[in-house]
């Protein structure tokens, strides 16, 4: 069967499977992935590769059987703290695991190199360089998948080897803020380092911005806090009260605190929940059309 007929019956299994728990947005979201680079289609189509391997690598079909990760590729390993703090490093994700020929996994490794092995253009690599430290060798560039509204944007990581160990930076393409793409809502300048680099806070001395590429660096303690795994984190008081904070922060470095405060003062009371609350329907709105229209 060719790889629709297969995408269908694999869905229509897993549709069994899951029955109303099955996320249907985000199978639409993988479809289109599927169709951007070959590296994300590798990815996403495990099943497919466990269709098709044996019948193109038919002699290691012979090969000891052993419980194999099955669906390996460059970016399935990752760090955590084990038991005793000690921060290690290895493959991050099971979901595949089966019993099967040995070296399909090496196999499998192997093919996402080669399918990931696209080269950034030049000023990519110079941005890249310039955000390592002096010395640095780069060893191996990548391109990267991640976020959500950044998405489409190309994303691209360097992996180099500085002074006996590894060092990490990831470079994103910037345009100017969506807020901006509105008549009347000001010059479409990149703002984002102005922001970041503010007074009243913190910068992160890593992060850096020019020719429309923000570079920053990779590592354990440079990291986004994901709702998806973080959820009872981020909407703690606490947690909630601090990025309150940070916001505060980087408004106070462009603007005098009076006016803020007074303005502050002046608006009604529970402001926030109503505003949030109505922009909350808002969004589920226009989501129920754009689910509709892709229907």
């Amino acid at each position: 069967m060719d790889i629709t007929e297969s995408t269908v019956r694999y869905e229509a299994w897993l549709r069994q499977e899951l029955g109303a728990e099955l996320v249907q947005g985000d199978l639409d979201r993988k479809h289109a992935r599927m169709a951007a680079d070959p590296f994300p289609f590798l990815r996403a189509t495990y099943w497919r590769w466990a269709e098709t391997i044996l019948d193109c690598c038919p002699t290691l079909a012979k090969a000891e059987t052993v419980l194999g990760v099955g669906d390996i590729h460059l970016e399935n390993f990752g760090t955590w703290h084990d038991a005793d703090g000690r921060l290690v490093w290895g493959i991050n994700d099971y979901d595949e695991a089966a019993a099967m020929p040995w070296p399909l996994d090496l196999v499998r490794l192997a093919t996402s190199g080669v399918l990931a092995g696209g080269k950034p253009g030049p000023r990519w690599v110079a941005a890249l360089q310039a955000a390592l430290p002096p010395g640095a060798r780069i060893l191996h560039l990548a391109p990267r998948t991640a976020g959500t509204g950044s998405l489409g944007r190309p994303r691209w990581v360097a992996l180099a080897e500085w002074r006996g160990g590894l060092v990490a930076r990831e470079a994103k393409a910037v345009v100017a803020s969506g807020w901006v793409l509105p008549p009347d809502r000001g010059h479409r300048a990149i703002r984002s380092l102005e922001a970041a680099t503010s007074a009243f806070r913190v910068p992160d001395p890593w992060y850096g911005v020019a020719d429309h590429i923000a570079v920053r660096r990779l590592s354990p303690s440079n990291r986004k806090i994901e709702v998806a795994k973080d959820p009872g984190l981020l909407l703690a008081p606490a947690m909630l009260t601090a990025m309150g904070h940070e916001i505060a922060s980087l408004h106070r470095a462009n603007s005098a605190a009076k006016p803020l405060c007074r303005q502050l003062d002046a608006l009604p009371g529970r402001w926030l929940k109503r505003a949030a609350e109505a922009a909350a329907d808002m969004t589920k709105s226009d989501f129920q059309a754009w689910k509709r229209a892709q229907a």
